[in-house]
């Protein structure tokens, strides 16, 4: 039985979302109360708009520096959404996005209804790189996850998780410091061991609260990366029959080398429809 791709999303949401509340009212507690509440008004608010795809583009535009494609750019993606439209993928049943220092290929899928276009692909369909059909195909593979509702809750999750978010930019400059040092890297793979023995210590002191806390820190090492992992996966698998039953796989397949990224021969089949014997 595959698990519902809304509670995959809840259950990868429920680690960041709860840290998140914590601090919240940890920052919030530290002000007046006035500000304090507004803080946390003001933030309930913004998510729950966000969560019902109102100020999706304001966000877009804060959070990944996206802004409406500019009349050059319009003309250079117009065949592309042609084609899209053709597909019932484009606008106005989808707004596009463009990320003026993104020099990647992808288009990436953004809450209920916005794809969020890198200018790399843009400069790359000018230059005829990337042909309209493959950029058709691109936009369509973020169109259609769109339309899934499976990102529906990224930008609600985006600010709600903002101190989570921060974490895990921290967490990831530091993990590229421990790459270089094997004794660090050794430490990392084996904090299960360490956990333990805190774990272990606290409970035999009775501060059985304090062992909890570390039980779960030391879980969510292991289950969030696997939580997020899963959950790409399961939009990517989204993505992929919708630009299929658009019949643009062989496009996006082509798009996909054109851009270098990693493909499985198996995914590569279903796209191109080779996947039989």
């Amino acid at each position: 039985m595959t698990f519902p791709n809304a509670a995959l999303a809840a259950c990868r949401a429920v680690i960041p979302a709860s840290v998140s509340a914590l601090v919240l009212v940890v920052v919030s507690a530290q002000l007046p109360a006035v500000a304090g509440l507004a803080l946390v008004a003001a933030v309930v608010a913004g998510t729950t708009l966000l969560r019902c795809g109102v100020g999706e583009g304001i966000a877009s535009r804060v959070l990944h520096g996206a802004r409406a494609p500019t009349q050059v750019e319009a003309v250079v993606l117009g065949p592309a959404m042609t084609l899209l439209c053709g597909a019932a993928l484009g606008p106005p049943l989808v707004r596009v996005r463009v990320q003026p220092r993104n020099l990647g290929l992808l288009a990436q899928p953004w809450g209920h209804a916005t794809v969020v276009v890198p200018r790399g692909l843009v400069l790359a369909v000018f230059h005829g790189r990337v042909r309209h059909e493959q950029a058709a195909a691109n936009l369509a593979h973020a169109a259609g996850t769109c339309r899934s509702g499976a990102t529906g809750g990224l930008p609600a999750m985006a600010l709600w998780c903002l101190p989570w978010l921060l974490l895990e930019e921290i967490v990831t400059v530091a993990g590229r410091g421990m790459r270089s040092s094997p004794m660090l890297r050794l430490a990392w793979h084996t904090r299960f061991v360490v956990a333990a023995i805190a774990v272990a210590q606290n409970v035999l002191g009775g501060r059985l609260w304090l062992a909890a806390v570390v039980a779960g820190i030391a879980a969510a090492t292991y289950t969030q990366p696997a939580l997020n992992r899963s959950w790409h996966r399961r939009v990517l698998a989204v993505g992929d029959g919708g630009v299929i039953d658009a019949g643009l796989g062989r496009p996006y397949a082509a798009m996909l080398v054109t851009s270098d990224h990693v493909i499985g021969l198996e995914r590569l089949g279903q796209l191109t429809g080779k996947s039989g014997p």
